[in-house]
């Protein structure tokens, strides 16, 4: 019998995630969303946290990063006021339409 072996999982994207979760946990607590920066903060601390723990999960980064890029324009785009559901199928659509075209090259 053949044993799979499976490289181990990448140690320093968990670590991302955990200390951009607890930055943005910090920036949700102590600044005020209203200006521009900080949503802007907001969104990069979001889609870094989404990403290292996405990372780390799924032990695969392009696909980490395509969900990640995928939630954070969909909380971009409630932000906006685009809340169909016709929105989210349209970036659900765009992300599997990307991945599959990324896994035949």
């Amino acid at each position: 019998m053949h044993q799979l072996h499976k490289k181990p999982r990448k140690l320093w994207t968990l670590i991302l995630g955990i200390i951009s979760l607890l930055f943005m946990l910090g920036e949700v607590l102590v600044i005020s969303p209203e200006l521009l920066l900080h949503r802007t903060i907001f969104f990069v601390l979001f889609f870094f946290t989404v990403y290292g723990f996405a990372s780390y999960i799924l032990d695969h980064t392009r696909r980490a990063f395509l969900l990640s890029a995928g939630l954070t324009l969909y909380l971009f785009l409630r932000l906006l006021g685009l809340t169909h559901w016709i929105y989210l199928v349209l970036l659900v659509a765009i992300l599997v339409f990307v991945e599959l075209y990324a896994r035949k090259r």
